[in-house]
């Protein structure tokens, strides 16, 4: 009895785990296009991504790990009405493993997040 219950869970745990790898995978084919070829990231902690015309501001709620960072930014608007509350505005969060780039470059965004906080 024992053997055979234990047969048929293991059978479904490697059913399901091949089914969401699988799934994974299939659904991952159809983006090529990686998030971001190039990040500007100023001493103020101003960014811009791929040299578009929208930048973002980097919040004192970014993050550092051992295995990356959490970037979290809103949109940076030049000329915000007077009446606009920036804590509506609901930030953008993305995280950067820290092997996707070089040490100089990760080095530099620590020590942006450290000065925000």
């Amino acid at each position: 009895m024992l053997v055979s219950f234990t047969f048929y869970y293991i059978l479904a745990q490697t059913v399901a785990v091949v089914g969401i790898i699988s799934l994974g995978l299939f659904l991952s084919i159809g983006n090529k296009n990686p998030f971001t070829n190039s990040l500007i990231l100023t001493n103020t902690g101003s960014i811009e991504f791929n040299n578009k015309q929208v930048s973002y501001q980097l919040l004192a709620n970014s993050r550092l790990s051992f295995i990356g960072c959490w970037l979290v930014m809103i949109q940076d608007v030049p000329s915000l009405p007077p009446h606009t509350n920036l804590s509506e505005k609901i930030p953008k969060q993305l995280f950067i493993f820290r092997d996707s780039m070089n040490e100089q470059d990760y080095s530099r965004i620590t020590r942006v997040i450290e000065q925000l906080e």
